[in-house]
């Protein structure tokens, strides 16, 4: 019988990651909560039981319940120590970082996030995509601060990460576009900023979830308020209206990113 259910729990976990990533957060919550309780019960391995935990913390995080996220995060962490793993380790601290800077707690979550960069530029390389990944983290929580310089540098050495492991199409790279795009125009350098935007566009559009892809929002929204800047009010509407659609497939009417998009096309 404890196999049958340890292989249940462990069934769910790999369901709850698969709803996760479609975006079912509600059918991934109930997945992730089955699993740790039959994981708990049933003789799950410590690690198995830790990635229940951290799953549900993404949930939360997720669902901006960022106080629940991090009671979940460090029961992880206790156990991911416990076994240790040090990937593990680095990947949780990453969580707590982002839930932390999401509270506005951004000197404390910049701690963990460069815990979470030198383990995995140690145990994987400074090439690898999960270093990348650091990289950028790292680059959104200076962003967050309006350190544009030391911004730049991490999100400048994701990227080349991300081009040399991924090719110049991924949309990684295009995420990275499009957070330089935002520290070239908080520069004032507007040219480049353009470019920047246009660029993460392109990828976007030539991948998979083009219609319903937040970042692509922004971008498409940035883009159209900098043409309106240069009073180049057709171009600007036309960028605003495919944001605005867009958003509200990916974020739905009721967001303020919607709503934001919304008031620009009722002033262009």
């Amino acid at each position: 019988e404890i196999p049958d259910e340890a292989s249940r729990g462990r069934t769910l976990l790999r369901m709850g990651t698969v709803y996760e990533r479609i975006g079912d957060q509600n059918k991934a919550l109930t997945c992730f909560q089955e699993s740790l309780q039959i994981l708990k019960e049933f003789g799950g391995t410590p690690v198995e039981i830790s990635n229940a935990l951290n799953s549900m913390g993404n949930i939360l995080r997720n669902s901006s319940d960022f106080e629940q996220a991090l009671i979940f995060y460090d029961q992880s962490l206790l156990l991911r120590m416990s076994a240790g793993d040090e990937l593990l380790v680095a990947n949780t601290k990453n969580n707590i970082g982002a839930a932390l800077s999401a509270t506005n707690e951004v000197d404390d979550a910049i701690a963990f996030a460069a815990e979470a960069l030198k383990v995995k530029t140690e145990k994987l390389g400074p090439d690898s995509v999960e270093t990348g990944k650091a990289l950028v983290n790292m680059g959104q929580l200076h962003l967050s601060k309006k350190d544009h310089f030391v911004a730049e540098r991490f999100f400048q050495e994701g990227l080349k990460v991300f081009r040399r492991q991924q090719g110049k199409a991924h949309p990684d790279v295009a995420v990275c576009m499009y957070n330089i795009g935002i520290i070239k125009e908080a520069m004032s350098d507007d040219v480049s900023a353009r470019d920047h935007y246009r660029e993460s566009i392109y990828i976007f559009k030539n991948g998979d979830d083009a219609g319903s892809n937040a970042t692509l929002a922004f971008s498409l929204h940035n883009l159209s308020l900098l043409y309106l800047r240069q009073r180049e009010f057709e171009v600007a509407l036309e960028y605003m209206r495919e944001a605005y659609e867009i958003k509200l497939q990916a974020l739905g009417s009721e967001s303020p990113e919607t709503a934001s998009s919304q008031h620009w096309l009722g002033t262009l």
